[in-house]
This record gives C-alpha cells, structure tokens and sequence, in this order.
C-alpha cells in the first residue's frame, strides 16, 4: 500500500518536467494555441499511469492522485485540456472494473469541468505562477467532486461509505493538488522570471 501511494506521488512529482517544457512560451517551447491539446495529453497521461496503479480502499474505492492533474488541466488549458486529461484518466478507472466504476469513471469529467469552469471565473494565469488560493479553490472542489460519487451508495452503506472510505479520497485529493499545484507554481515563478529577464 506505501509503495502504491509513494508511486503516486513520484509520478505526479516527475510530471513537473514535462509541465515545465509545456508552459514554456519561448526558446523552444509550444505556441500558445497547442498548449491546451499538449497540457490535455500529458496531464491525462500521468492520471492514466497513477490510476492505473492505485492503492484500493474499502468499498473497491480506488486511491490515486487523479484529482491534481483533472482539475489543473481544466483550470489552466480549458475545456479542451480538462475533456482530454479526464479521458486518459477515466480510461484508467474503467479498466480497473470494481462496483463503483461508472462514479469512478464519471468524477474525472466532474473534476474537469469543475476545473475549467475554477480557471474562467478566477482567470488562471497563462505564464504567471498558480497562486495558493487558487490551489485551495481546487482542493474545494476536489472534496465537492468526491463527495458526489456517496450518490452512487446504496443508501444502506452510504454512511459506512462516508466514514470509511471518503477520508482516504480526500486526503488522497489534496496530496495531488498539492504536488501539481507546487509543480505548476514553480513553472509559473520561472516564466515570469524569464520574462522579466527578456524584458530587461
């Protein structure tokens, strides 16, 4: 179970990499209007790899760090990166099967749009860093997200499915974000201070 959860994070922890090639405007980086389709693919490509390695909870709940890559593809590149990411990922969870798999499946597309819709009401930055309180509206609505999957519980052991199960997700919800947000943060500081330097 350690080794599934230090999984997660190493490869939410090495996504940084490729986000920072991903976000760079200039010196060989990706034109503005491809960045949504490349945020879209890589970030689904890490939530398919930690979904697909989960750590399993009570009720065939599946512990992963799907949350940190859904939300900040749809905040940062839109619907368009949010709808792609949320597709690797959930291409993930449906191949893992277990009884929970179409709330699985479908809280990917929850955590994108919620995402997109969080990046136009608080205009993500584009080169700037994700700021804390952006990270925390994002952990809002990562608990808002799973808390809905309680509706596809029978109602018999909803309440077990609450106390046991929901925790781990979101403890499992904040970790991610709080990776790919510090991830993000850290490119964001570096553009601006690549900018900074050009403009001088």
């Amino acid at each position: 179970m350690l080794l599934a959860i230090l999984n997660n994070v190493s490869m939410l922890a090495l996504a940084a990499f490729g986000l920072f090639w991903a976000m760079r405007r200039r010196g060989g980086g990706v034109a503005p209007s491809r960045r949504p389709i490349l945020l879209g693919v890589l970030l689904g490509v890490i939530a398919f790899i930690v979904t697909a390695n989960p750590v399993f909870g009570p009720f065939d709940a599946v512990l992963d760090g799907r949350a940190g890559p859904i939300l900040f593809a749809g905040f940062l590149g839109g619907p368009v990166a949010g709808l792609i990411a949320a597709a690797g990922g959930a291409a993930a969870r449906y191949m893992l099967g277990g009884s929970l798999v179409f709330s699985g499946v479908l809280v990917f597309f929850v955590y994108a749009a919620a995402g997109a819709l969080l990046g136009r009401w608080r205009k993500a930055p584009e080169d700037g860093p994700v700021s804390f309180q952006d990270m925390g509206m994002l952990v809002l609505a990562s608990f808002a997200g799973a808390a809905l999957m309680a509706l596809f519980i029978g109602p018999e052991a909803r309440m077990d499915w609450i106390a046991t199960t929901l925790p781990f997700i979101l403890v499992a919800n904040l970790l991610a974000i709080i990776v790919v947000g510090l991830s993000f943060r850290l490119i964001g500081e570096d553009a601006r201070s690549v900018a900074q330097i050009e403009r001088a």
